[in-house]
């Protein structure tokens, strides 16, 4: 800081003089406010700052112990949608996978025939689409009756449905509607990212259709706080996990109170790709902050 200004600054303050408008009536009488420029602050060396909320507020720092779980919302079952034998298992338990990622090849007969009804289906609706066809024009010449173009018509709606619901059979099952030839393999694939919980297809196993292959999905931190401690936190709360680099946010408060020891229940998130938690862990958490949406609400 100049020596000079702040010598100023301090005689100033100390003869208490205000270069500007006089003082607010609410300001004491012994601090009268002094009014300068910019300019004069900038001489003087004087920055100032707005001091607001720290974001979390009354909650950060707070300290929580909680459990690590897969709770049944963010579980996903991959089961098989068809007959078949296991092949090749392509993913083991603990393993991160991502959405569309394979996880196990099947040899399915069924699938094949899956396909061969596919093919006549599309060959029948063809059929039935060129049938329509003829019998309206032939109705438009006044060689046929109307009786006849409406049965066409019948027949040709009735084979388009056929067609979708093999082709959405197909579709379920995750293998090609577009192929001419009958391919008995198929390839399971994850449906949301995750962590694998459970193998529990082997090499070799003979599946019936919905038997399942692999259990997954994203972890949880199950946690327990006091009335007021959970009066000062918000769903979307960034918690810091002990041993992880990322942290988990809050995503449910239950508006109760266990019976036993008038604890609230709470769940957290962990959406990361980390490997740092294990299922039935045991984890403390600390309240980190809160997006700047919510803390511009809370200042609001």
């Amino acid at each position: 800081r100049n020596p000079l200004s702040a010598a100023i600054l301090c005689f100033c303050a100390s003869l208490s003089v205000a270069a500007g408008p006089a003082a607010s009536p609410s300001a004491p009488a012994s601090h009268p406010a002094i009014a300068w420029t910019a300019a004069q602050a900038q001489a003087a060396g004087v920055a100032t700052q707005v001091v607001g909320s720290s974001g979390a507020g009354a909650a950060a720092g707070l300290v929580l112990q909680g459990t690590v779980e897969l709770p049944p919302q963010a579980t996903e079952l991959l089961s098989t949608p068809v007959a078949g034998v296991v092949q090749q298992v392509l993913v083991g338990a603990g393993q991160k996978v991502r959405a569309g990622e394979a996880v196990a090849r099947l040899l399915s007969p069924e699938l094949v025939a899956w396909q061969r009804d596919l093919l006549q289906a599309q060959a029948q609706a063809r059929l039935a689409a060129s049938k329509l066809e003829r019998d309206e024009k032939l109705h438009a010449e006044g060689i046929i009756a109307g009786l006849r173009v409406q049965e066409s018509r019948t027949q040709n709606e009735l084979a388009q449905l056929a067609l979708r619901e093999r082709r959405q059979a197909l579709q379920m099952a995750g293998a090609s509607t577009t192929s001419t030839t009958l391919q008995p393999g198929l390839t399971l694939r994850a449906s949301a990212a995750g962590t694998v919980l459970e193998v529990t297809a082997t090499p070799g196993q003979r599946l019936d259709a919905g038997m399942p292959v692999a259990r997954g999905g994203q972890w949880s931190i199950a946690l327990q706080a006091t009335p007021d401690q959970a009066h000062n936190l918000r769903t979307g709360d960034l918690l810091a996990v002990q041993g992880c680099k990322a942290p988990a946010r809050l995503a449910a408060i239950v508006p109760q109170v266990s019976a036993g020891n008038q604890a609230v229940q709470m769940r957290a998130d962990f959406t990361a790709a980390e490997d740092c938690l294990r299922a039935n862990q045991f984890v403390q958490v600390t309240v980190a902050g809160r997006t700047d949406t919510q803390a511009a609400g809370n200042l609001s």
